[in-house]
């Protein structure tokens, strides 16, 4: 027979499994934005004319998916992320350079740290997570560059732009919520796309070249007795101008959403999905020369998507470690590029 307290020795262990799980959202939550040149390798079947510099969301979509809403217990959390990215698109300007029938595929390794604070903030748990991402990839296009006009392809390896994350969260039974600030600096490899005899064609950029900032507030309800999960995460980013390509982006609001359900076995699997849309046109003349180009009289963006996501936590030695690994097709893109990738994380908790 069954002891009174058998279950809640169950929740218990499940609770302890959450929380390692709650750290790599915390990370996530200040992924670094998607580069000019990821943001080409993130689509399929766009529209003919491309918005947000680059095609792609400055945050970059599908980074808060599972315990968006959690804050985890104080300590330090190190995750590293791998992110491949595959698709193509009609038109795209890369490096302020308008080109046509691009395909890409990118990979990107990311370094997040989180440090959870002792202490109280307005009775809320302070973080911070520092997220550093190293960019493979490569795009194929049509277009002119200088005195050529043809086929390319351009490949690159550099740093992305560091993205800097405070957040404060609560809790209070079985609802927890977060607001955060992503910080988004300007540190990753950038230049205006050029061709040289001596260094070829280069379109291929992993930095914005801008600085932006993504406030967020996030909940998510998480039953342990029933092991069912259900969070929440929206922000709006602001950026400022790319003076290299005089553009500016108009403000990104992003909206995702995750169910999940847990099982005994510390095994975790659900759907994740997020919505995006461009608030405002963008303006400035890097705007402007491509909406000529493109013959668009918009450039408003949006995008959607969804997929699987499949978690899994478990104990080496003292140090708990989170797994996590999903696959995201995103759908109904207008004038920015439409994406599937896959995403896998580990997060060990000291």
């Amino acid at each position: 027979m069954m002891r009174p307290n058998e279950p809640f020795r169950h929740n218990k262990s499940l609770s302890e499994i959450l929380h390692p799980l709650a750290s790599m959202q915390a990370g996530a939550a200040g992924a670094w934005m998607a580069p000019l040149a990821v943001a080409a390798l993130m689509v399929f079947h766009a529209s003919p004319s491309q918005a947000v510099e680059g095609g792609t969301s400055t945050y970059l979509l599908g980074s808060r998916d599972s315990l968006a809403g959690i804050v985890p217990p104080p300590g330090t959390y190190v995750t590293t992320q791998f992110i491949h990215l595959q698709g193509d698109v009609s038109f795209a300007a890369l490096g302020g350079k308008p080109l046509i029938d691009l395909e890409t595929s990118t990979n990107i390794f990311e370094l997040i740290g989180t440090q959870v604070f002792e202490g109280d903030v307005l009775g809320g748990r302070p973080a911070i997570s520092f997220t550093l991402p190293a960019v493979s990839g490569e795009v194929s296009f049509t277009g002119t560059l200088g005195p050529l006009t043809g086929g390319f392809t351009d490949r690159n390896s550099a740093f992305g732009d560091l993205t800097v994350t405070p957040m404060l969260g609560w809790s209070e039974g079985n609802s927890h919520w977060l607001v955060a600030a992503s910080f988004f600096l300007p540190t990753g490899q950038y230049e205006l796309g050029s061709v040289s005899a001596a260094t070829g064609v280069q379109v291929l950029n992993f930095g914005r070249n801008r600085f932006a900032v993504d406030p967020v507030v996030a909940y998510t309800y998480l039953d342990l007795q029933k092991g069912r999960e259900y969070s929440i995460a929206g922000g709006v980013t602001f950026s400022s101008r790319n003076d290299a390509t005089d553009y500016q982006s108009a403000p990104e609001a992003h909206i995702e959403a995750t169910a999940m359900q847990y099982l005994p076995s510390k095994l975790g699997f659900g759907l994740t999905g997020y919505a995006y849309k461009q608030l405002d046109e963008d303006s400035g003349a890097g705007a402007d020369r491509l909406r000529f180009t493109s013959g668009s009289d918009s450039l408003q963006a949006e995008v959607y998507s969804i997929g699987p996501v499949v978690s899994y936590a478990t104990k080496i030695g003292a140090t708990s470690v989170s797994m996590k690994v999903k696959y995201v097709h995103e759908f109904g893109a207008k004038r920015m590029f439409e994406n599937n990738s896959f995403w896998a994380g580990m997060t060990f908790s000291f």
